[in-house]
């Protein structure tokens, strides 16, 4: 069944879908009255709708019923050194199908990207939101802009968090974590630029109590260690 994001979905009642996903059910789907399409809030909320009215750009529709969507078992942030090009678009919407909670790209001292611009932010926004659809998660992980790793690590709230760094050589992400998935509820995986981390990073990262863990004996691109790191981590 079609899916469908409105960040002000109600829990009963009539509300009407426009703008880009407005347009996608009316025009392209070409949606009409006793259609029934499901529809979530980006915070969790999904409900089964039936479309009571459809013109250009806009439908109505009125909630049917509450659904169940699928959760990840733990909340994991992603620190994650941005790829070049298309692969950082890539990366996020298979660490959104992979169970990640929030993306936060950092400017490393070796890294090919240290910012984002305005149209690549959206676009970025918006592969975790078509991730979301495909995949039939009903919230909505958050990306953030590029930061600088120190600013990273406190939007990601480590503090609050295990704090696992990908590092060739270590212990697999299990032991890392060292618990059942109802014991380690909230992690902050770092993964590193191709060109590595340098000292500064490397203390950095050890004094916030990093944790290193490893990923196999394979060379790995940033994009193939985030998706698998998140989806050890996250189930």
């Amino acid at each position: 069944m079609r899916r469908f994001h409105h960040k002000d979905l109600p829990s009963a009642g009539s509300f009407t879908l426009d703008g880009e996903e407005g347009t996608h059910l009316t025009r392209v789907l070409r949606a009409r009255p006793g259609d029934e399409v499901l529809v979530f809030d980006g915070a969790g909320r999904e409900a089964l709708c039936r479309v009571v009215d459809a013109r250009k750009d806009v439908a109505l529709l009125d909630v049917v019923a509450a659904t169940s969507p699928r959760r990840p078992t733990r909340d994991i942030t992603l620190c994650t050194a941005a790829p070049k090009g298309d692969r950082m678009e890539w990366l996020i919407e298979k660490c959104v199908e992979a169970g990640v909670s929030s993306i936060v790209p950092w400017a490393a001292e070796r890294s090919v990207r240290d910012r984002a611009g305005e149209g690549t932010l959206r676009r970025w926004r918006r592969s975790a939101l078509e991730a979301c659809k495909q995949c039939g998660r009903a919230d909505l992980p958050t990306v953030f802009d590029v930061l600088p790793l120190a600013d990273a690590l406190v939007s990601a709230g480590v503090v609050d968090r295990a704090l696992c760094v990908a590092t060739p050589g270590c212990p697999d992400m299990v032991e890392a974590v060292a618990g059942p998935a109802d014991a380690v509820q909230a992690i902050a995986i770092v993964i590193g630029p191709e060109g590595g981390f340098t000292p500064g990073e490397t203390g950095l990262l050890g004094a916030a109590g990093a944790r290193p863990f490893g990923l196999g004996p394979m060379v790995l691109r940033i994009e193939t260690a985030a998706v698998i790191a998140v989806h050890r981590a996250a189930f």
